[in-house]
C-alpha cells in the first residue's frame, strides 16, 4: 500500500515537473523573442556593475552613457547583463565595468549564491541565464531552487502582462543611476592603520564572470574598462595591495582608479558612495577624461 501511494506520488510529481518545464520554456522563449532592452542609438557606452557606479555616475545629461549598475551585483551576474545588451545593442562601442576589492574577494561565493541573492538576481534575469547557470544553482540550492524559480516566474508573467517592452526592464530592476541623499561617514578610529596586506582569495565563479565579460568584449569588438569609483580617505582597504598586484599580473585588462579622485567629505554618501552632489562633480570629470559627450 504504501509503495504503491509513493509510486503514484512520484508520478504525480513528475508530471508536475513535466508541465512546469513545458510552461518554463515557452514562458523563456517568449520573453527572449518579445523583450530587449533597446537603447538609444546614440547610447554607445555602457556603465555596469555594483553599487559603486550606481551612486556615482549620473547620465541624466550625457546622452551616449547608459548607465545599468545595480546594487550588490557580482560579476558573475554582470556576465548575462552584458551578452544580452551587446546582443541587443551593435552601436555599443565601450564598457566601462566596476572592479571594486570586493569582486575579488572569496565572499564573493556567498553574493552569487545565498539564498537571498540567488533570489534577487534569478528574478532579474531568468529568461536571460542558461543552463549552466541553472545547474550550478541546483547544485548550490537543491529543490529550494525549484522554490526561486517560482517566484521569478511569477515576477516575469506579471512583467509581461503588464509592462511594454522598456519598462519590462524596469521591472526586473536592470539598474540604473541612484542618487544618494545626505551624508553619512563614519568616523573610523585609526582608519589609516588597518593593514592592507590581506590576500585576494577570489571566488572562482566570480573570477570567470570577469574573464567572460573580457572575452565577450574581444569578441563584439567592444573595449572593456574596468573602473573603481571614489572612495573616502577614510575607507577601510585591507586587499590594497593584493588588488593592485591582482591587474599588475593582468596587463591585458584595461583599468581605470579613481579611488583617490579628490572629493570634499560633502561629497560623499558613506565611506564608499558618493552622493548626488559627489555624483555630479566625478561624472562631470569622468566623462571628460573618458572622452564622453556631455548634452547641452
Amino acid at each position: 500500500m504504501i509503495i504503491r501511494f509513493t509510486f503514484k506520488l512520484a508520478i504525480h510529481f513528475a508530471i508536475l515537473i513535466f508541465i512546469f518545464s513545458i510552461v518554463g520554456w515557452v514562458l523563456l522563449h517568449y520573453t527572449q523573442n518579445n523583450f530587449s532592452l533597446v537603447l538609444n542609438p546614440n547610447q554607445s557606452t555602457l556603465v555596469l556593475g555594483n553599487s559603486h557606479p550606481e551612486c556615482a555616475v549620473n547620465d541624466v545629461k550625457y546622452p551616449t552613457i547608459k548607465n545599468l549598475a545595480r546594487s550588490a551585483e557580482p560579476l558573475y551576474y554582470t556576465q548575462y547583463k552584458l551578452k544580452w545588451l551587446l546582443k541587443w545593442n551593435p552601436q555599443v562601442k565601450k564598457v566601462f565595468v566596476e572592479l571594486s576589492e570586493n569582486q575579488l574577494e572569496s565572499r564573493m561565493k556567498e553574493w552569487i549564491w545565498s539564498e537571498e541573492s540567488l533570489q534577487r538576481h534569478t528574478i532579474s534575469l531568468l529568461p536571460f541565464l542558461d543552463l549552466e547557470h541553472h545547474l550550478k544553482a541546483f547544485e548550490q540550492r537543491g529543490f529550494y531552487y525549484i522554490g526561486d524559480l517560482l517566484l521569478a516566474m511569477k515576477r516575469l508573467i506579471s512583467g509581461v502582462l503588464i509592462c511594454d517592452e522598456q519598462d519590462f526592464f524596469d521591472h526586473l530592476d536592470w539598474g540604473g543611476f541612484q542618487e544618494q541623499n545626505g551624508i553619512h561617514l563614519k568616523k573610523l578610529e585609526n582608519a589609516q592603520d588597518k593593514p592592507a596586506q590581506e590576500p585576494l582569495n577570489p571566488d572562482e565563479d566570480n573570477l570567470s564572470g570577469l574573464r567572460e565579460i573580457s572575452r565577450m568584449g574581444k569578441e563584439a569588438g567592444v573595449e572593456i574598462v574596468f573602473i573603481r569609483c571614489p572612495y573616502h580617505k577614510s575607507a577601510q582597504c585591507n586587499f590594497e595591495n593584493a588588488y593592485l598586484q591582482f591587474f599588475h599580473d593582468q596587463p591585458e585588462l584595461k583599468f581605470m582608479d579613481f579611488k583617490n579622485f579628490d572629493l570634499n567629505d560633502d561629497c560623499f554618501f558613506d565611506e564608499y558612495h558618493l552622493n548626488g552632489k559627489g555624483a555630479q562633480i566625478f561624472t562631470a570629470y569622468f566623462t571628460q577624461f573618458s572622452g564622453l559627450e556631455r548634452k547641452h
